[in-house]
């Protein structure tokens, strides 16, 4: 038996279950994501795990040392001739939740834009309250460039993305 099982963390020690199944000689893949929040004007970024209080690890024949693990709640079993053993993901799952990280395992969202080049929209908030203009493109994670009709003249003006509605 060989492949990769589920290991379910007790509440938020998802890195404690992790480095301690790995100091038994486990090899184990602890997907997260980055999340970024504002709050009080401030952008804050958050690591949270992909699957709060889940772990994958990659098991052998000698396993059941991993339910004795701290940090490590219980297994995800099934059963083999009225023997229980781990429940053994597909490899083609791991394979493509893995395709979806980068090397450190951060999981990758992609984010549609809000706006396609030349949308209508309205500025909500800021210095431009009430303009409409038609959106250019993004600048960096949270500006865009907007085409506002100021003084009789198309003219490029840097936003906030989220002071932008569609018109």
């Amino acid at each position: 038996m060989q492949g990769w099982a589920i290991a379910i963390s007790q509440p938020g020690l998802e890195a404690k279950a992790k480095i301690n199944a790995e100091r038994q000689g486990f090899h184990v893949w602890y997907p997260r994501l980055k999340t970024i929040k504002r709050f009080a004007g401030k952008r804050w970024e958050y690591i949270q795990p992909l699957f709060p209080r889940y772990i994958f690890v990659q098991v052998q024949s000698a396993w059941r040392s991993l339910s004795s693990t701290v940090g490590i709640s219980s297994v995800i079993m099934s059963q083999r001739n009225d023997e229980p053993i781990p429940a053994l993901l597909a490899n083609n799952v791991m394979e493509d939740i893995k395709a979806r990280c980068d090397a450190q395992g951060f999981y990758n969202i992609p984010i549609p834009p809000k706006f396609k080049s030349g949308q209508k929209v309205k500025v909500v908030a800021g210095p431009f309250y009430g303009f409409t203009g038609s959106f250019h493109e993004l600048r960096g994670e949270d500006r865009a460039l907007v085409l506002l009709n100021l003084l009789g003249a198309q003219t490029r003006v840097d936003v906030a993305e989220q002071d932008l509605m569609a018109a």
